[in-house]
């Protein structure tokens, strides 16, 4: 554990409704009033056991990925597919490498759905997705738009929502935009910051 000090700290549960008194012999005793009260563990008595397992010493070798994909390339399309898989199995999509596999593979279904997975990454994927999948990237800007105009409470997120806004009126033109202005300020005229930000978009 790279996270080790010479210590272990040992959590205990105490499942009874007495107080639990770990004590050295019999000294620690002239200090409790009513030993009675309390679960005595010694001093001397373990009440963990662990193992310690020595890390191999191994020799590492890293591969680009497009040295891997010469390796396996007389079956490429199915090492892909599994090593999608194994990514997603092993919670490794989360990787910035796994949206990367996507793009050089072209994968533009899969990475719609990795989109689709936390609709804030549609701003940094939408121009691969745009053209195969307009309406998917529509309605997950409008979603986003939504939830963080929800979510905002001073000028500044005000502002990162009118970025959103300007990036997805350059997608989708100005008339488009315009109709999620004109809702926003009906929504929230209570915030007249807000409504400020909107009119310089």
């Amino acid at each position: 554990d790279s996270g080790y000090r010479n210590e272990w700290f040992v959590p205990i549960t105490n499942t009874t409704n007495k107080k639990i008194a770990i004590v050295k012999k019999d000294t620690d005793y002239i200090f409790m009033k009513n030993t009675s009260g309390y679960t005595i563990y010694p001093y001397e008595k373990a009440i963990a056991q662990a193992l310690i397992i020595p890390v191999p010493k191994v020799k590492v070798e890293e591969l680009t990925y497009n040295e891997l994909k010469e390796i396996h390339i007389n079956d490429w399309h199915n090492y892909y597919l599994e090593l999608k898989k194994e990514f997603k199995e092993k919670k490794l999509d989360r990787l910035d490498i796994y949206p990367e596999m996507l793009i050089k593979e072209n994968d533009l279904e899969e990475l719609l759905q990795f989109a689709k997975a936390d609709v804030r990454r549609i701003e940094t994927y939408d121009e691969l997705l745009i053209k195969d999948y307009k309406d998917d990237v529509n309605i997950m800007y409008k979603f986003l738009i939504e939830k963080m105009s929800e979510m905002a409470t001073d000028r500044k997120q005000y502002k990162k929502v009118c970025n959103v806004i300007k990036r997805y009126k350059k997608l989708f033109g100005d008339v488009e935009a315009y109709k999620i202005v004109k809702v926003l300020q009906q929504q929230y005229l209570k915030r007249p910051a807000f409504i400020d930000e909107l009119g310089k978009i």
